[in-house]
């Protein structure tokens, strides 16, 4: 087998190669790239106000600014110097059984249309993928490679680079309730996250074996200042907590990306619902959507609610270069939600 796509967990990989490959320059992604990489963006992808996309240079620093930089990697032409292809990587540490672990969320893979043919037999994206895998994944690396990408791109990824496909995306969606608000003690919205959300979080899930880290740092940059995408914060003082947006991936549907409360607190979590359904009526949205793992007893809950299981066309894959959690493991037992897909 390739040696990029089974990586040895006893020596680091080389970390940042560049490759040269007929007429372009692989390697990682630098501080300045997001100009020519926003043309590309513009280029490769059509305008879509309902979803979240980095299509301008403030949007590209924002997303891929975590403290741990982006584990991207882009082709340039080595005559011009202009980008063409790109495999981008967001770092998402995660809580694996209390040990805090990279892993990386690829995100934005795009050629250009005119530089998609063959390079002696294999494709400059797929090229492109073989020097991510070996600059940014495996031992030194993210231990773990996930994503929701396009048909295309899934079947290069689980035919030729080790991915397997995950279980699918399936939101729980349900109509609000109209009437929501009448009790006084419901949920509000706030004007910024609350100052101990991530203690919230680390209070509400201790039990949860393997989790993308969801702290306050992390918190406040995602759903922060500084970001065009309508994101609205309801909070329970000290109890609980969901940041909801409309529209993403179904159209008038406030989706529920951060569920943020104690299991066996349901009146916290019905007064958090009931400020949810306040925020998706005001956005002229009939009906709320959240993603939770079926094993999760919040799922059971919003099933309890009225929520019935949609089945959507999003595609998720992954990879893990640690054999003692093998893919399977996180498939079944790693808690994500709809704030965990990037262009949410």
């Amino acid at each position: 087998m390739n040696e990029f796509l089974s990586p040895s967990l006893s020596e680091p990989l080389a970390a940042g190669r560049e490759l040269v490959v007929g007429r372009y320059l692989l390697r990682n992604v630098r501080p300045g790239d997001e100009v020519g990489l926003v043309r590309l963006f513009r280029s490769c992808f059509p305008p879509d106000p309902g979803v979240f996309q980095p299509s301008s240079e403030s949007l590209w620093r924002w997303k891929y600014g975590a403290p741990e930089g982006p584990l991207s990697c882009l082709a340039e032409t080595l005559d011009t110097g202009e980008i063409v292809a790109h495999v981008g990587g967001l770092a998402m540490p995660m809580r694996c059984d209390g040990k805090r672990r990279l892993t990386v969320q690829c995100a934005d893979h795009m050629v250009d249309r005119e530089h998609r043919r063959s390079l002696e037999g294999t494709s400059l994206f797929t090229r492109l993928m073989y020097l991510w895998i070996e600059n940014h994944c495996g031992m030194g690396g993210a231990f773990l490679a996930w994503g929701f990408p396009s048909p295309r791109d899934s079947r290069i990824g689980e035919r030729q680079l080790g991915y397997r496909a995950l279980q699918p995306v399936r939101p729980l969606v349900r109509g609000i309730d109209r009437g929501a608000g009448a009790r006084s003690a419901s949920a509000g919205v706030v004007d910024r996250l609350p100052a101990d959300a991530g203690e919230l979080w680390e209070r509400t899930s201790t039990l949860v074996r393997h989790t993308v880290e969801r702290s306050q740092s992390y918190l406040e940059r995602r759903y922060g200042d500084g970001t065009d995408s309508p994101y609205r914060v309801v909070a329970l003082p000290g109890r609980g907590l969901a940041v909801v947006r409309p529209g993403g991936l179904e159209d008038r549907v406030a989706h529920v990306l951060e569920w943020i409360v104690d299991r066996d607190d349901h009146e916290a979590a019905e007064l958090l619902l009931d400020g949810i359904d306040r925020v998706a009526g005001a956005l002229d949205c009939p009906q709320t959507g959240t993603w939770l793992p079926t094993w999760d007893r919040g799922h059971d809950w919003f099933r309890s609610q009225g929520a019935v299981v949609h089945t959507i066309a999003l595609r998720r894959t992954g990879r893990s270069w640690d054999p003692e959690l093998p893919i399977e493991e996180l498939d079944a037992g790693a808690y994500f939600s709809l704030g965990d897909i990037d262009f949410l």
